[in-house]
């Protein structure tokens, strides 16, 4: 290296080093908060009892031992989500000689496949000032007179643990997950380093140990973690008594005292609502107290108060969002697993209820958003959309219903009701998005087509038409309600020029893949159109409105009777179709 870049290298890290020591270089303040994160194993979480066949390999006991104490700790909310059972206690199958547990859902085996440590020399040459120059910048010398080579002799100790790890469900006798999990721990000592000795292989192949059992409950089990959060420090928008009141409540804050925090940051925000710095630290104590909902709304509500993007506030959406989704799995399998609640005698009787008083009886939150398109501004009108959606509101009311109705919706007027709608999403809730309008679909996509669209090509579709997947189907996924359910009356043909359609566009609307927990319905089978009928309502919820009036019928019975009358009436023209992955049963009223 030549001398002057070796002086130049050494001004910067003198420079470095006297901020680092004066304090001039800033980091953003941060707060812990806890977080509660699903198993990385989706499918996990649906095992309720566990039996851990005995690990292979060196150290396999232990392994056999610390995973069974892990899964039958595993509470959330004071729930236990796993039992487990003794694998000696399971019988061979006949002819298969596989074991199988009469009461276990799911075999955790495996092997540790490494578990030893080694040592390598490394021999090193560095260069080494012997006379310093008489330059100095805030007493640090920045020149070197003289250097010579010097070789450093090492020694580095790696340990590694390594493990196979599989389930297999113990009734069809498949392996359903299975990874290799590994962790190697290092340390380096040269013999320049007076009085700094290598750890010991068996502790450091401990620590290896630890971080692999670490891996394997993130897997496998439910966990609790903690995760350092950006504070936003600059206050906008507060008069002065109220800055000296949110810095106290910062100061708290960093010092992890946030009960305090946000008893300051509410007594301030009722008066100071336009602040994006005090939304936002309201948002967050809200997600620290894990209101993950009212944390959303409130992130929510900085990010439209500002001007511009900002980092922390798109940060704090992304993450509240993932974690209402763990939450949500979580403690849906947590309510499964809770024991029943003794029966309470009822003090209004069944008949002097009405639909949403029953709903609200059986922990039941219902809301739904219709939306019914008819006079279109570009393209040709239909005649009985927004009597859909009328009649449609007034029926999903009297069975429970809070309903959010957009009749001859623009795009943006659509995308606010879809917002009002999601936020108003939770845990508890059925959610049902019903449209009735114009629907196409390209490549694939299903697009919703707004009254105000101007669509002179296939392009144009992404920035005129709200994206069925993107809009509605990911946003309940995230929201994770109860149960979803959509129904598309809009499949009826394409009404764009032929300049407009998509290279190898088809009728009608795509097939949609049914997320867990949710029912699709269309007024007609994918790819095929559907009638708009004569009278007041479209022929698919003329039949739709009727049957849904009929007390104690599971949901998919109320859509098998719409197929058969709809088939009926159309001389089999149209056929009515759903995509269903639902995992309880829905009912939209009950009478005893």
């Amino acid at each position: 290296m030549k001398k002057s870049a070796r002086v130049y290298l050494q001004i910067v890290a003198g420079v470095v080093t006297a901020a680092l020591l004066q304090g001039c270089l800033q980091t953003v303040p941060k707060v812990n908060i806890n977080v509660l994160k699903a198993p990385e194993f989706d499918e996990a979480i649906q095992y309720k009892v566990f039996s851990v066949r005995p690990f292979g390999g060196q150290y396999g006991a232990q392994m056999t031992r610390d995973i069974d104490a892990a899964l039958a700790s595993n509470r959330v909310e004071g729930v236990a989500l796993i039992k487990t059972v003794p694998f000696e206690s399971m019988a061979p199958t006949q002819g298969k000689g596989k074991p199988v547990a009469a009461s276990a859902d799911a075999i955790v085996g495996g092997e540790v496949t490494a578990a030893s440590w080694n040592d390598q020399s490394q021999n090193r040459t560095e260069q080494e000032c012997v006379v310093q120059g008489d330059t100095k910048f805030l007493g640090i010398s920045l020149d070197c007179k003289q250097y010579r080579e010097v070789t450093r002799y090492c020694t580095k100790r790696n340990a590694t643990f390594s493990a196979a790890v599989r389930v297999t469900d113990a009734r069809g006798q498949h392996t359903v997950w299975g990874r290799n999990f590994s962790h190697t721990v290092e340390n380096l000592v040269c013999q320049h380093e007076s009085g700094k000795t290598l750890p010991s292989g068996a502790s450091m192949l401990g620590a290896a140990y630890a971080q692999v059992m670490a891996q394997v409950r993130s897997a496998l089990i439910a966990t609790e973690q903690r995760l350092a959060v950006e504070l936003m420090e600059e206050p906008d928008g507060l008069p002065e008594a109220a800055k000296a009141k949110f810095t106290g409540a910062l100061a708290f804050a960093k010092e992890g005292r946030m009960d305090r925090a946000c008893e300051l940051f509410g007594g301030l925000y009722e008066q100071n609502k336009q602040s994006v710095a005090l939304t936002f630290s309201m948002g967050l104590c809200q997600e620290a107290r894990g209101r993950l909902w009212e944390a959303i709304e409130l992130y929510k509500t900085a990010d439209e108060l500002t001007q511009k993007p900002t980092p922390i506030v798109s940060e704090a959406l992304s993450r509240v969002s993932l974690h209402v989704k763990d939450v949500n799995k979580v403690r849906g399998i947590a309510k499964e697993s809770a024991p029943a609640a003794a029966p309470q005698a009822q003090s209004i009787k069944d008949q002097a209820l009405t639909a949403a008083q029953k709903a609200q009886v059986q922990g039941e939150h219902r809301i739904a958003l219709v939306i019914g398109n008819a006079r279109y501004r570009n393209i040709t009108a239909l005649r009985n959309s927004v009597n859909d959606a009328q009649d449609m509101e007034t029926a999903l009311k009297n069975k429970g219903f809070e309903v959010i109705r957009v009749s001859d919706g623009t795009r943006e007027q659509i995308v606010q009701a879809v917002r009002s709608f999601e936020l108003k999403i939770k845990s508890n809730t059925t959610a049902l998005v019903f449209y009735a309008g114009h629907g196409v679909q390209a490549r694939g996509v299903n697009y919703l087509i707004p009254v105000d669209a101007r669509i002179q090509s296939g392009a144009d579709l992404s920035t005129e038409a709200i994206d069925m997947d993107l809009s509605i189907m990911r946003r309940l996924e995230d929201r994770n309600p109860r149960l979803s359910i959509i129904i598309l009356d809009a499949c009826r043909n394409n009404p764009f020029p032929a300049s407009a359609r998509s290279a190898g566009e088809q009728a009608g609307l795509a097939s949609v893949n049914a997320p867990r927990g949710s029912i699709v319905a269309f007024s007609t089978a994918p790819n095929r159109t559907a009638e708009d009928g004569t009278g007041r309502n479209g022929l698919y919820t003329k039949h739709l409105l009727k049957e849904l009036q009929v007390p104690n019928r599971k949901i998919e019975d109320v859509f098998k009777r719409v197929r058969e009358n709809v088939m009926k009436e159309s001389s089999n023209g149209q056929t009515p179709w759903e995509n269903s992955a639902l995992t309880g049963d829905f009912y939209f009223s009950v009478t005893r």
